[in-house]
């Protein structure tokens, strides 16, 4: 039986989110693209309702749903079927979709219901803020639970989440561990280790804590006035992270790049000899699953400087390709750039050695060679 997969994800519009963008690029088979909030789907610009039988009349398309209202009324006693989820059911039919791939726990939690009256096989893919937020596991424990009963398989980018997860309910033997990769075009920078600047990227957002990592490289100037911080990434701690940098007349050694495309990211990475990262659990409990940041840097030869956080832990091994600090331990990030700087050698070394280490543990073919596994499996199981 040959694949004929939607993948369902909340919007296609960002830079940030490599790992979706891989996945509708590399995965082998008939795809179907929906984003957009649940139920309201579209496929491109067009809505899943156009998809049935536009020119039904009125009539038989509300007697051609009527039985998706009475059945889901019967399993689902928590409420009606509305019309659009409705819809939805009959565009998966329509495009005869054989197995789904949900993008985000909260989206799968969404459609499992839909994929659970049509039989039709949910692959559960997680990556961060849907595992840890405290508020969006608050609201939507009864859903997940739902979920994972329904779920074929359930996808972790880090142990930590692997073991999050389980806590949740998840079981076990559904959860499968199966980190991301780096586009490998950051396996062709080189690094100019002899350069003065330091190189972050990511959302400005209370999990990256942008604030602590330029909080750290304001101490490390005080002694190396030299050195240059460029961060990348936008959110909605940007403008206030530029008016700490003007508050400790910093300005004209930090340049806030915004948002760039991984083009730019990989020159700016040739131009830097480090990369730092202070990654901490926000205080409604969101975390990290594993940053394609880091993978990214370790894949072009830079040594990374991040916390003891989530799937940092599996991607930065301490002292072999970089340096691993706790949460909120702004002196140690201050240390160890500090010895970074002042032993270029040493960031060469640790450099080649992340290189090596996220090409042996972190590539993006083993990653969507996993997702395609997980997709025949279940194909044979229908």
């Amino acid at each position: 039986m040959s694949l004929r997969l939607a993948i369902i994800v909340p919007r296609l519009d960002t830079v940030t989110e490599t790992f979706i963008k891989a996945h509708i690029e590399y995965i082998e088979g008939q795809k179907y693209i929906l984003h957009g909030h649940y139920p309201m789907f579209k496929e491109g610009i067009h809505p899943v309702e156009s998809f049935f039988n536009e020119h039904m009349p009125l009539q038989k398309k509300t007697e051609s749903i009527l039985p998706y209202f009475i059945a889901f009324r019967i399993k689902h006693k928590r409420r009606l079927l509305n019309s659009h989820e409705a819809f939805f059911g009959r565009y998966l039919k329509h495009r005869k979709v054989n197995v789904v791939l949900a993008e985000y726990g909260t989206t799968g939690a969404d459609v499992a219901p839909v994929c659970a009256k049509l039989g039709i096989p949910l692959i559960v893919h997680f990556h961060g803020f849907d595992a840890y937020s405290n508020d969006v596991l608050s609201k939507r424990m009864p859903a997940y639970k739902e979920m994972f009963a329904h779920a074929a398989w359930i996808i972790s980018v880090s142990r930590h989440m692997e073991q999050q997860l389980i806590s949740l309910g998840a079981p076990k033997e559904k959860v499968v561990y199966n980190p991301y990769g780096p586009k490998p075009e950051f396996y062709q920078l080189s690094p100019d280790y002899a350069s003065n600047q330091i190189i972050a990227v990511g959302r400005f957002v209370e999990k990256k804590a942008p604030y602590l990592t330029l909080e750290a490289f304001r101490r490390i100037v005080l002694n190396q006035p030299d050195l240059r911080l460029i961060m990348v990434g936008d959110g909605p701690l940007l403008s206030i992270c530029k008016n700490l940098a003007h508050g400790w007349e910093i300005q004209d050694k930090v340049r806030f790049a915004g948002a760039l495309s991984h083009d730019k990211i990989g020159q700016l990475m040739e131009e830097s000899f480090c990369f730092l990262q202070h990654s901490l659990t926000a205080d409604d409990g969101d975390s990290e699953g594993t940053p394609v940041a880091i993978l990214e840097a370790g894949a072009a030869s830079l040594p990374v400087v991040a916390t003891r956080h989530g799937g940092i832990n599996d991607v930065v091994m301490h002292g072999e390709t970089g340096f691993l600090i706790d949460e909120g331990d702004v002196n140690g990030m201050v240390l160890f750039v500090n010895r970074i700087d002042s032993q270029r050698n040493m960031a060469k070394k640790l450099g080649s050695a992340a290189r090596a280490y996220v090409a042996d543990n972190f590539s993006i073919e083993k990653h969507i060679s996993s997702l395609q596994d997980l997709f025949i499996d279940v194909l044979k199981q229908t």
